[in-house]
């Protein structure tokens, strides 16, 4: 491997072919929010190297900065997870482990935080009246578009008055006003008497979701007396309307009452219904389900899921994850969600027509055409070579972010062997490798899964990653006008 300084550049000429790299912009590259130079990085398999000082800006460089920087002005690696964004990427929402990102820090548990990319400032959200910290784990972290709202779910029973249930519930935390909220109740406010939660449990994905304006709340639950005649012991999907006070179920069956999965002598459990989202406006919702019962197509017996969309306008739900010949429905569903506008539907699936390999793809579906599409396609316009997974979409469904193990989906990631994470711009048919970056200090390498999302203006992604000095788990966000031309 070469290693040189002063000008970027890879044999291969990966990280501008094609686009416009125009922006000199360097201000993010500050002394708080990346470390000094040091060239001895070791990045596996890569022809050629050059690392940028930042005494010698280029307009080669994407702007990247770190979101962890405690209130110490130095940067706090620990655990972090689960980051989104506002719409202009101004806010920064996360989880962390870390203690010294806020003073007074003491509870020895994973908390939510909040990072004001303008002010500079970063506030805990999980916290109960008058600033008290959380006396249980909080996870799960979902910020509005408009920066205000951060839903969350968590084991605390100090965050509101009241809480005595001894289960997990969801929360919201309103910024302006400094009040936390619990939004896991019943329209006459009766607390759940089982757990709501996001997170995972048995390698199922139990997001939460929120509206744009943060009315809308959308999440999984085991209680059965949020809402009245619910009898099928299964976990549900649920929706808060906060401006209105009522709580809404939305994994119903097609006739209105219970949704149920059995399987012989098996019936229902955890993992029923599960992964749901929002639409801004609270119209639709997405979700995952094993459910037999949910449409007139579904049968009953060992069911083993698909992705829905349920319509609370017209109190009707349909299935979105068909094969494109519009029958047998695709196998191994995870995270459906819906863009903000409430048109573009994104999900992975294993679909064997399309990949025989056996791993799962990424697809978007336009609900004003009703058709799907391969998202995760490779630069040959064909199936990836590797796993896809977790997508997450802009507000108007036109960047699609996700991770993939495949190597072809970009020229960029041809010499790359680990999972990473690429943003495909779906009216132009670019997909671009987004965080193997070059940055003052060398590359960063993404290192989870669950860690990256993207802005609701399409304009930053933010991801989790260790960097090259440690193992340890950094909140990098990157703009992503350095990949694509606008």
């Amino acid at each position: 491997m070469m290693i040189s300084r002063g000008v970027f550049s890879l044999s291969t000429g990966l990280f501008c072919a094609g686009i416009s790299c125009s922006s000199s912009d360097t201000s993010s590259f500050s002394d708080a929010s990346l470390d000094t130079l040091d060239a001895s990085i070791d990045v596996g398999n890569r022809d050629s190297l050059t690392i940028i000082d930042r005494a010698t800006p280029t307009p080669l460089m994407p702007r990247i900065e770190r979101a962890n920087i405690g209130v110490d002005g130095m940067i706090q690696r620990n655990a972090c997870r689960w980051p989104s964004l506002s719409y202009d990427a101004r806010f920064i929402s996360y989880w962390s482990f870390a203690s010294g990102l806020v003073s007074g820090d003491t509870n020895n548990i994973g908390d939510i935080f909040v990072r004001d990319r303008i002010a500079g400032r970063i506030e805990r959200i999980n916290v109960g009246p008058m600033g008290i910290e959380a006396n249980g784990d909080s996870d799960m972290p979902l910020i509005s578009s408009d920066g205000r709202f951060v839903v969350f779910d968590s084991a605390a029973s100090n965050l509101v008055s009241g809480d005595t249930n001894g289960v997990r519930d969801v929360f919201v935390r309103d910024r302006t006003l400094g009040i936390t909220e619990r939004i896991s109740i019943s329209s006459s406010g009766e607390q759940g008497n089982g757990p709501s939660r996001g997170g995972y449990y048995s390698n199922i994905t139990y997001q939460i979701g929120i509206s744009g304006d943060g009315r809308f709340v959308t999440f999984v639950s085991g209680a059965n007396n949020l809402v009245n005649d619910d009898g099928n012991r299964i976990d549900d999907i649920f929706v808060r309307d906060r401006l209105l006070g009522r709580t809404e179920r939305v994994s119903v069956g097609r006739d209105g009452g219970d949704s149920f999965w059995r399987c012989g002598d098996i019936f229902g459990g955890p993992g029923v219904n599960f992964s749901p989202s929002i639409s801004d406006d609270g119209r639709y919702v997405v979700f995952s389900s094993r459910a037999a019962n949910l449409i007139a197509e579904d049968v009953d017996g060992c069911y083993v899921g698909s992705t829905y969309l349920r319509d609370r306008l017209l109190g009707s739900t349909r299935r979105i994850s068909f094969s494109f010949s519009g029958s047998n429905p695709i196998l191994g569903l995870d995270y459906a969600r819906i863009s903000g506008n409430g048109n573009i539907l994104t999900y992975s699936a294993n679909v064997s027509l399309i990949a025989p390999r056996g791993t799962s793809d990424v697809f978007s579906y336009q609900l004003d055409i009703g058709r799907a599409f391969l998202t995760s396609v490779s630069l040959a316009g064909g199936v990836a070579n590797g796993e896809s997974f977790s997508p997450y979409s802009s507000v108007d469904g036109q960047f699609i972010i996700f991770g993939s193990e495949a190597n072809n989906l970009d020229h960029a990631s041809a010499t790359v062997h680990y999972p990473h994470l690429f943003v495909r711009n779906l009216p132009s048919g670019v997909t671009r490798l987004i965080d193997f970056v070059p940055t003052p200090t060398g590359l960063v390498l993404s290192s989870r899964h669950s860690g990256f999302n993207i802005s609701p203006d399409g304009k930053y992604a933010v991801f989790i990653a260790a960097d090259r000095d440690d193992s340890r788990e950094n909140v990098f966000v990157v703009s992503l006008d350095y990949f694509f031309s606008r």
